[in-house]
């Protein structure tokens, strides 16, 4: 047999040295095996497909802030934590750069860990290719299975890209020299589409959930199936409709397909009750599409700390209390609309709230928040002492607040039903408003015409603090000019309203103000995409810095 190294381990580099140039995607394994020591069997090959997932939830509370950016970057969220936390009052400063689109550029460590973070995951499904077609010791059919579920992580990590930045190397399978590397060609729009539906038409070798069972000794808990792959296609299809409006109709036409396959495969994809939705009980149910497990141990090992990112802050210390909901996303709510209870979560009432707020009661813990009794004017108070549900984690947490073991929902069902309305609304399919108002119906709220600005705001509502409504403002925005920088305006619009309110209330004070521009800071199309890490530009002889940063 030929022989191969395994790279258990796959990172970028992080310092800017020169020996980081012959490091780029080409660092030696920190641990080596070969394919006599580790390839014994199928499940050493399999080892090396699993060790993707784990991409998903890697990171330090600091990197995991990042992967936030699709909700602070949008008119559903604000920088929480307190004022006098990370950055103070000046919005060019750290988190306060996503709230506003005010002072981002290339020295972002957020954005810098977000584009490794997408490479590892890119590196770590190229050694998992290699391995799986370079072995012949396997069933060809779980061959073709393992090839898929490498190939669609691979579009996952490739579309992370492309929403980002618009740009980004596609890395070969061989190996190359660092200065190969350094010299790679960078690939457009186009050719990073073309990279991520051909990787999405071998993900649907995948089993679907009923046939998992059959190939994993944990079912399909935890990893893509079929429907992933179907669901992330129509969602690429949607996003390059407006990027390729020449060719929108076809795509439409095809996402109207694939969700109509879905919805009658056997994989009997539905609508879970709100209760427990985003609970445990909730994880692996019949709405989940793609979904990260996550486990909290005495160590970190298989937890996300990202959800502390999100956790409440203060009283109960259940977190750090970053990236809230906007006041603006609270407003937005249609009256009788259920999942805002189960989407938001309120603290004391502070001169930063907006709102005067009830304060939560969640499994018999009253929620306060950052609360300062007698100064609720303080910048040490809330800002805007809301939190969100969909990050909450029972307690108690083994290990602590940086152990929390909830799954990472990154594709639910109503999410691919939300796409195949929009998509059937665009080509005439009368699927739109069933599809839409099933949505709906499980928030309990009656119907309503399936028109595009619907859809668009019932999306909005229904993946609200899911990391996912700038990118969509973005894609919006290309269909509909103005679109983007009118919800950002309207969020800042709420927030300065809201102040008002709570100094005519005497909780703030007249010398009270928020960190928000007076203007809306959206700039199209700069903003529809994200500054490019300094540290990547040198690594790279061909990529450049996207226009306007």
């Amino acid at each position: 047999m030929k022989k191969f190294t395994i790279y258990l381990l796959f990172c970028l580099p992080l310092s800017l040295s020169t020996s980081c140039m012959d490091e780029f995607l080409d660092q030696p394994a920190q641990g080596q095996m070969t394919e006599d020591d580790f390839l014994e069997n199928s499940s050493s090959v399999s080892s090396l497909t699993n060790s993707i997932y784990t991409t998903y939830r890697e990171g330090s509370a600091w990197e995991t802030i990042g992967s936030w950016i699709g909700d602070l970057c949008s008119d559903n969220a604000l920088r929480g934590s307190s004022l006098s936390d990370g950055g103070g009052t000046i919005f060019n400063n750290g988190v306060n750069q996503f709230q506003n689109m005010s002072g981002l550029n290339g020295s972002s460590d957020f954005l810098n860990w977000l584009w490794n973070n997408a490479y590892t995951g890119i590196g770590r499904a190229n050694t998992a290719l290699k391995a799986i077609r370079e072995f012949d010791g396997i069933d060809p059919h779980q061959k073709e299975i393992l090839e898929g579920e490498a190939r669609f992580n691979r579009a996952w990590f490739y579309f992370s890209v492309l929403k980002h930045w618009g740009k980004g190397p596609i890395v070969p399978l061989e190996t190359l020299t660092g200065a190969e590397m350094a010299d790679i060609a960078i690939a457009n729009r186009t050719t990073l589409y073309d990279s991520i539906m051909a990787d999405l038409e071998a993900g649907l070798l995948m089993p679907d959930k009923e046939e998992a069972s059959q190939w994993y000794p944990t079912s399909w808990y935890g990893r893509a199936h079929w429907g992933s792959a179907m669901g992330l296609m129509a969602k690429v299809l949607l996003y390059r409709a407006a990027d390729e409006p020449e060719r929108a109709n076809e795509y439409y036409t095809r996402i109207v397909s694939i969700v109509k396959e879905m919805e009658l495969s056997d994989d009997s994809y539905g609508l879970e009750p709100l209760s427990i939705l985003f609970s445990k009980s909730g994880e692996y149910g019949s709405e989940s599409v793609f979904e990260i497990g996550a486990a909290s141990f005495m160590t970190s090992d298989g937890a996300y700390q990202g959800w502390q990112v999100v956790g409440v802050r203060s009283d109960p210390n259940w977190g750090w209390g970053f990236v809230a909901p906007s006041l603006n996303l609270v407003q937005s709510y249609e009256p009788g609309d259920n999942r805002k209870e189960n989407d938001i979560i309120y603290g004391r009432t502070t001169a930063f709230s907006g709102m005067e707020q009830t304060p939560s009661v969640i499994d018999g813990t009253t929620i306060v928040g950052s609360y300062i009794a007698d100064d609720p004017a303080s910048a040490s108070n809330g800002f805007p002492n809301r939190f969100t549900r969909k990050g909450y984690q029972p307690r108690p947490v083994t290990g602590g607040n940086e152990n929390y073991g909830g799954n990472i929902r990154l594709m639910r069902w109503a999410e691919v039903l939300l796409i195949g309305a929009e998509a059937a609304v665009q080509c005439g399919d009368a699927k739109a408003s069933e599809w839409y108002n099933a949505v709906r119906a499980r928030a309990g709220l009656g119907e309503k015409e399936a028109t595009l600005e619907n859809i668009w705001e019932e999306k909005r509502i229904e993946l609200s603090m899911e990391r996912d409504r700038y990118f969509d403002l973005v894609r919006i925005d290309k269909i509909r000019p103005g679109y983007f920088a009118a919800r950002v305006w309207a969020k800042i619009q709420s927030e300065q309203a809201g102040l008002e309110l709570m100094k005519e209330l005497g909780i703030a004070t007249e010398s009270t103000f928020l960190p928000l521009p007076t203007t809306s800071p959206v700039e199209t199309p700069k903003n529809y995409v994200l500054p490019i890490p300094n540290e990547q530009i040198l690594l790279m002889n061909n990529l450049e810095q996207n226009p306007y940063y």
